[in-house]
């Protein structure tokens, strides 16, 4: 069980997220998409489709794909990449991807509290003219989606993106939900 803001996480909460400190964004925003479809996705079970252990080093996009394509059995599930953060792009892809699905994940750079960088993986749930509507497994207790508005986050101060860093969203066919 992951803690947030000292509040305990628990498979109640409709939406699953992660401390700060662990490596499974990957895992959890799969988890949060497949949720958003429809499919009701417990939290061990997510982690025991990746072989999350506790020292778990995060997911590739390859090993995200699978898992996703495998409990969504969607034939196909390519993440469709960019290789400089283009929010127009973003914006366009999530558009037609979520006239197909309720959902679809979206990966890029970020650099958490202004030192570490890495890959950040969310749940994308709805578009709008100049911002997404995301789940974010790093959200605070009690929050279940925020803005990215333009290239800025708003109502989310744990890390910023990486415009520089490449960016991609899965696109898949709903097959199952």
């Amino acid at each position: 069980m992951a803690l947030l803001s000292g509040a305990p996480v628990s498979d109640n909460d409709p939406w699953l997220r992660q401390s700060i400190r662990s490596n499974c964004c990957g895992v959890y925003s799969t988890a949060n998409a497949l949720r958003a479809c429809g499919s009701p996705i417990s939290r061990s079970r997510i982690r025991r489709a990746f072989n999350a252990a506790a020292e778990y080093r995060g997911a590739t996009h390859d090993e995200i794909r699978d898992v996703f394509a495998s409990l969504a059995q969607a034939p196909s599930a390519p993440w469709a990449q960019r290789p400089r953060f283009d929010f127009r792009w973003l914006l366009d892809r999530a558009r037609r991807q979520l006239k197909r699905t309720p959902a679809t994940l979206l990966s890029f750079g970020a650099r958490y509290a202004g030192r570490y960088r890495g890959v950040h993986v969310v749940a994308v749930v709805g578009v709008h003219h100049s911002s997404l509507d995301v789940i974010d497994p790093l959200a605070r207790h009690g929050t279940t989606a925020f803005h990215i508005c333009g290239e800025r986050i708003v109502s989310l101060g744990l890390y910023t993106i990486c415009h520089e860093e490449p960016a991609a969203m899965l696109v898949w066919r709903n097959m199952r939900f």
